[in-house]
């Protein structure tokens, strides 16, 4: 078959010894006839087809959580209370069904830092959906028929795709619900989102680098860095993470990203909303795959032969 990717060969001389595989390639262009065909070993779920006992089904783990979050500068998202009107408005297992694609699977999450790390555990439905709730909240908030509630856009990322469209017409009919309308739009940079001046939502996630609650934490909610798309700050949040940084003691640094946890559930700046597992299918005579706790991004292929 010719290949239109990307051809990585073996090296000989790997210090950790020669990969059983003679080389590994990547095209944009397989299909699933291909694979079913058995003329390529590897491609994403992405039919009922390949969910036979002759396929291999690989899943990879909880590290990738989605969020969605908020403009905490920008008025009326500029108030906890406002925030947390629109976590009891939304149903996030409703939302998994409405955008479901058989390439992942979206386990719904209701916590800021992962539960498969060492020492944090999945939290209960304690902050789950409740519309009436939800709606007195924004009434204590000073919002009613005659004193409406703006409009938000939802930011998503470029390029346009129909999934980016499901998951926007999913919030938008459970906002609708509370009152609230949602518009889309899509962003380039995170500049553009960091000038935008009208309050919004923006759907972002998370690719862990190491499996440290610190790797969620300080990209996405300290209020220096670059990555804090939502422009939360927090001067109690800032200086646990920099205790954090320096504490030696693996339990006492587990406590303080426990309380800064607590602080997120307070201020709710994002809504946690589930985490993105990949789901990949192997053909029978793969052998030798370790999924990676982190995910198929850092899958070892010098471990993977082939029995054929």
């Amino acid at each position: 078959m010719d290949i239109v990717g990307v051809r990585l060969k073996r090296n000989e001389e790997y210090f950790g010894g020669r990969p059983y595989l003679g080389a590994v390639e990547f095209c944009p262009l397989f299909t699933l006839d291909h694979f079913l065909n058995r003329e390529i070993d590897s491609i994403p779920v992405l039919s009922e087809k390949l969910l036979t006992p002759n396929v291999q089904i690989f899943q990879d783990g909880l590290l990738q959580p989605i969020f969605l979050g908020m403009s905490c500068h920008i008025p009326p998202l500029n108030r906890a209370i406002v925030r947390k009107a629109i976590l009891h408005s939304l149903n996030k297992r409703e939302i998994a069904r409405d955008i479901f694609d058989m390439k992942y699977v979206r386990k719904v999450m209701n916590n800021y830092i992962p539960s498969r790390l060492p020492g944090f555990f999945p939290k209960d439905d304690e902050e789950s959906y409740d519309l009436e709730k939800a709606k007195q909240m924004l009434q204590d908030a000073g919002f009613s028929t005659e004193e409406k509630f703006p409009p938000l856009t939802l930011l998503i990322d470029l390029p346009r795709t129909e999934m980016k469209f499901k998951i926007y017409r999913a919030l938008r009919k459970q906002l609708d619900a509370l009152g609230i309308k949602l518009r889309l739009n899509y962003y380039r940079s995170l500049k553009e989102i960091k000038s935008y001046n009208r309050p919004y939502l923006v759907f972002t996630g998370r690719v862990m680098s190491f499996p440290d609650p610190e790797d969620i934490i300080r990209p996405l909610f300290f209020s220096k860095s670059i990555f804090n798309i939502f422009s939360y700050v927090n001067p109690e949040l800032d200086k646990l993470l920099q205790e954090a940084e320096i504490e030696r003691s693996w339990t006492k640094r587990i406590n303080l990203f426990h309380q800064i946890e607590k602080i997120l559930i307070s201020d709710v700046p994002a809504l946690p909303l589930f985490s993105h597992q990949n789901r990949v299918a192997m053909q029978p005579y793969v052998r030798g795959v370790e999924v990676p706790s982190l995910g198929f991004y850092y899958l070892d292929a010098r471990k993977i032969w082939l029995d054929k």
